[in-house]
């Protein structure tokens, strides 16, 4: 349980390698998007828009006789334009707005395009599971990558699919396939082995762009906040109860707003209540970044490892940081470190829905509009007071609850990770918790922040006071 709690940690304390200055970046990056292509106003051509677009129409073809055929692969295609697309910022816009498009204005045909992209999806997630399972691959690798893998059947389609979810789904199983592709192969140590790796880096770096240049979740949640600030906030946190830690935690929550009030118009609201489509299609999205991030780390990883002599996590830190970002070629920033974090958060999330807390289940969806609805002068600024619910307090209580009980957890982490002995939970909990930590490591390296987590202690004495500290001492309050 120690180890999962550390795990646990590392990915916490992933968020202590961005307190740069966050806002100047955020400047800058805003008035260079302005600039798109040319410092002369020209208009873009959008030529290139106009044909990608077309290739994804292309993707669904309703037949004479009313039956509809989805060709993932062909929608899949449109990658080799991506980078083109996304040099220019004008382009980039012009086909995130013709992605948000449906696929159909006929509501038939978009309830068969939901319907074929659930099946391929599933049949996509049983063949890549299968092919790793029967592969020659370690144990500890057919974990890791089945638990990638997995990730894609958490991906949701909306009642009404647009063009974003059409690819979204068939640039993700494409990545399936990479991974079943070349499981036997990425923990060997010949050139084969490296070739492969790269091949899996290279195809989870295309993903990413891709799933961020046709989808409108490429948000910067570090414009204007000051990181630094707030995680030395945290650190201050003690082991005086919930109503403490409200107290503490939310004088810090001017410095977020903007992230968050960024997601939530992403999501699209009205009256105060999230749209519901545009819930599952963010959801959606980050289920998607998050395989991406973890398919691409984990190839990294892998590389590492092997470069390393075996060593991983932290006592490899030095090889991660003379070899990760020349693997991942500095592709990451810390943007992608932290919405990589906001995706595990909201995938692992929507699982929620299938525990039994203390008695009683609960829907996040239902949770976070009676909290929106109540806190809306909070976050328009109005006010700092954060005002909780009655579902809210209920939640947390029975969650306390759970969290006390060493059976009831049991049976929660179950529910989550699946498992039906001790051991086999513990284990899957440890593998999840494992390859966040890797992901957030390598994103951490990759955009410049490797040399931080040389502060997370690794020896006995220095670990214990380190977990009797803020974030360690309500994580180690946690009983199994």
């Amino acid at each position: 349980m120690k180890k999962l709690l550390f795990g646990i940690l590392v990915v916490c304390l992933a968020l202590c390698m961005v307190g740069c200055d966050a806002s100047i970046i955020g400047k800058l990056a805003e008035t260079m998007g302005k600039l798109g292509n040319n410092i002369y106003g020209i208009e873009a051509n959008l030529e290139s828009v106009t044909e990608t677009t077309a290739s994804v129409d292309a993707a669904v073809e309703t037949k004479t006789d009313g039956s509809v055929e989805v060709k993932l692969d062909a929608a899949a295609a449109i990658t080799g334009d991506i980078a083109e697309i996304a040099s220019s910022p004008q382009k980039t816009e012009a086909l995130k707005t013709e992605m948000s498009k449906p696929v159909s204005e006929n509501p038939e045909t978009s309830a068969k395009v939901k319907t074929q992209l659930e099946e391929k999806k599933a049949e996509v997630v049983t063949a890549a599971t299968d092919a790793i399972d029967t592969s020659s691959a370690p144990a500890e690798v057919k974990a890791a990558l089945k638990t990638v893998v997995s990730n894609i059947s958490n991906i949701p389609v909306s009642e009404n699919p647009t063009k974003a979810e059409l690819v979204t789904v068939a640039v993700v199983t494409e990545l399936a396939k990479t991974l079943q592709d070349n499981a036997s192969k990425i923990a060997g140590n010949d050139a084969e082995a490296a070739a492969a790796r790269l091949a899996l880096i290279a195809k989870a770096q295309e993903t990413l762009m891709t799933i961020k240049t046709v989808n409108k979740t490429d948000i910067n949640l570090l414009q204007g906040v000051d990181l630094g600030s707030l995680i030395n906030g945290l650190k201050g946190l003690s082991k005086d109860g919930a109503k403490t830690f409200n107290d503490q935690f939310l004088k810090y929550l001017s410095m977020i707003r903007g992230g968050v009030n960024k997601i939530l118009s992403t999501i699209g609201t009205t009256d105060n209540q999230l749209n519901s489509d545009g819930y599952t299609r963010f959801v959606a999205n980050m289920s998607a970044l998050r395989t991406a991030y973890e398919s691409g780390a984990y190839g990294v990883r892998q590389y590492v490892v092997n470069a390393a002599a075996g060593k991983c996590g932290l006592e490899g830190i030095d090889a991660f940081i003379a070899n990760g970002k020349t693997l991942a070629n500095g592709k990451y920033t810390s943007n992608d470190l932290i919405l990589y974090l906001v995706s595990v958060v909201f995938s692992e999330a929507e699982k929620v829905s299938k525990i039994n807390f203390n008695g009683n289940q609960y829907n996040v969806r239902e949770l976070i509009n009676e909290v929106l609805k109540a806190n809306m002068d909070l976050l328009n600024g109005a006010s700092d007071d954060f005002k909780s619910t009655e579902k809210l307090d209920a939640f947390v209580s029975d969650l306390q609850a759970t969290l006390e009980d060493k059976a009831k957890l049991q049976a929660g982490l179950a529910a989550w990770f699946g498992g039906s002995t001790q051991e086999e939970v513990i284990k899957n909990v440890m593998d999840r918790v494992a390859l966040v930590a890797n992901t957030a490591l390598v994103l951490a390296v990759d955009s410049g922040y490797g040399s931080a987590l040389k502060m997370i202690p690794t020896n006995g004495a220095e670990l214990e006071v380190f977990l009797n500290t803020s974030i360690g001492s309500l994580l180690t309050s946690i009983k199994m």
